[in-house]
C-alpha cells in the first residue's frame, strides 16, 4: 500500500513568485516551476545554513526527503541560470504553519491544522488554500503520491450499516470492508462508541478529546475512515491517530467499493464543517 505523501511544513510564504531574466518572454513556455517546498529547503540550508537533519525537522518530513527536495530545486535554479529561464515558485505539497495553526497566505486568518490531508483546505475567511496539493509537471511528482486504496481496510461511518452516514459524530456503526486488490474480502459491523447524540454511550459533559479517543479505538486496525460529513475536531483527532479521512458524496457502503474498485473515489475537503456551524449535520 503506497502511502499518502505528507504536508512539508512551511514558514515563510514566498514575497516573490515569479523571476524573468532580460530579455527572457513573459510566457509560460519559457518558465520552469520552482515548487514551493522546494524553495523553503533552499532557504532553510542555503540562506540560513542549517543542516539537512535540522531542516528536515522544521519541515516535519525525513532527511531523505529534504535532500529529494533541495536536489530538485537547486537543479531547476542551475538550469534557469544557465538557459536563461524564468522561474515560476507554484506547485507542491505544503502548508503554512505556525504554533501548530494554519496561516492563510492571501488574508493571514489563522485556523487550526489538518494534517495528513491530501486536497486542498481552503480558508475559513477568503476561501483560498491554506493547506495545497497542486498539480505539478508530471516528470516532478514522486510515486505514491495518493494513497492505494486497493489493499486497505476501510472503517465506513454508518447509521445502518448498509449506508454512509453524513455526520461522522453520530453514526453508532462502522461498517468495516477489508479490500484486497480492489475486492471487498471481509465485510463487517462494529459499534462506534460515544456518538454525539442524546441518549449516546459517553458521558455528554466529556471533553471532545475523550469522546474522539473513544471513537478510534474500534477501528486502530483501519487505515481509512470514509464519512458524508466530519467536523473538524474529529477530522483532526482521527488524521492525528494515523488514519486517513476521505469525505465523499456516496452514500451507500455499496457505492463506496464501486468507487474503490474504479479508482474514481475522491475526498471533498467543503464536507468538513466547523464545529457549532449552523447546517452542521448534513451536506445534501
Amino acid at each position: 500500500m503506497a502511502r499518502p505523501k505528507r504536508f512539508r511544513s512551511l514558514t515563510l510564504i514566498p514575497p516573490v513568485t515569479r523571476f524573468l531574466p532580460a530579455g527572457c518572454p513573459d510566457g509560460e513556455s519559457s518558465l520552469l516551476d520552482l515548487r514551493v517546498e522546494e524553495l523553503e529547503t533552499i532557504r532553510l540550508i542555503d540562506i540560513e545554513g542549517l543542516s539537512q537533519e535540522r531542516a528536515a525537522r522544521r519541515m516535519a518530513i525525513s532527511r531523505q526527503t529534504v535532500g529529494r527536495i533541495l536536489a530538485a530545486g537547486r537543479r531547476t535554479v542551475a538550469e534557469a541560470l544557465v538557459h536563461g529561464k524564468g522561474i515560476c515558485v507554484r506547485g507542491g505539497v505544503y502548508r503554512y504553519e505556525q504554533k501548530g495553526q494554519l496561516t492563510c497566505p492571501r488574508c493571514h486568518h489563522r485556523q487550526p491544522l489538518v494534517r495528513s490531508v491530501r486536497r486542498t483546505v481552503p480558508c475559513r475567511k477568503c476561501c483560498g488554500p491554506v493547506q495545497s496539493y497542486q498539480d505539478v509537471p508530471a516528470h516532478q511528482k514522486e510515486k505514491g503520491d495518493f494513497m492505494e486504496l486497493k489493499n486497505v481496510k476501510i472503517a465506513i461511518a454508518s447509521d445502518d450499516g448498509r449506508n454512509v452516514s453524513s455526520h461522522f459524530g453520530r453514526a453508532p456503526l462502522y461498517t468495516v470492508l477489508t479490500m484486497k486488490d480492489g475486492e471487498v474480502a471481509g465485510r463487517e459491523q462494529r459499534p462506534k462508541l460515544a456518538p454525539h447524540a442524546s441518549g449516546g454511550h459517553a458521558d455528554d459533559h466529556a471533553p471532545h478529546s475523550a469522546h474522539h479517543s473513544a471513537m478510534v479505538e474500534p477501528i486502530l486496525d483501519c487505515q481509512v475512515v470514509i464519512a458524508r460529513g466530519m467536523g473538524d475536531g474529529a477530522y483532526i483527532h482521527l488524521t492525528e491517530s494515523g488514519l486517513t479521512v476521505i469525505l465523499s458524496q456516496l452514500h451507500s457502503v455499496d457505492e463506496v467499493a464501486a468507487a474503490i474498485r474504479s479508482g474514481s473515489l475522491e475526498h471533498q475537503p467543503q464536507r468538513l464543517h466547523e464545529h457549532g456551524r449552523p447546517g452542521e449535520a448534513s451536506h445534501e
